[in-house]
């Protein structure tokens, strides 16, 4: 147990040695509780936004590729293009040791909230 700007603070440690802090930080519960209700915000407007495209391809974009408005200035597009993407699993099947020679390690940083 340790003091931080005058509060208790106490340490537990997980399985993997990976230390969890338990304070009485009310702010800290406040911005916590905040971000949840952000995130939760955010991915039900990504999902009107995706239903709202979905109905303007499905309705508007099915013979034309772009929509302007009366001066000529483009408003929205739906074009199909053709790409290349390297398939790493597929490469790691077939090159293992190849495959080895060229990765590596990196460490990341995770930020969740229950």
């Amino acid at each position: 147990m340790r003091y931080n700007n005058n509060k208790k603070i106490e340490f537990l440690r997980l399985n993997k040695g990976v230390g969890v802090m338990k304070t009485n930080n009310k702010v800290l519960e406040l911005e916590i509780s905040h971000y949840k209700e952000l995130s939760q915000h955010i991915k039900a407007l990504q999902a009107e936004q995706e239903k709202l495209r979905n109905k303007l391809v499905k309705e508007y974009f099915g013979k034309h590729e772009q929509y302007a408005d009366k001066n000529g200035t483009v408003l929205a597009s739906y074009v199909t293009s053709i790409m290349h993407v390297f398939s790493s699993t597929d490469f790691k099947h077939d090159h293992p040791h190849i495959y080895a020679d060229y990765t590596r390690e990196q460490e990341v940083h995770t930020f969740l909230v229950k």
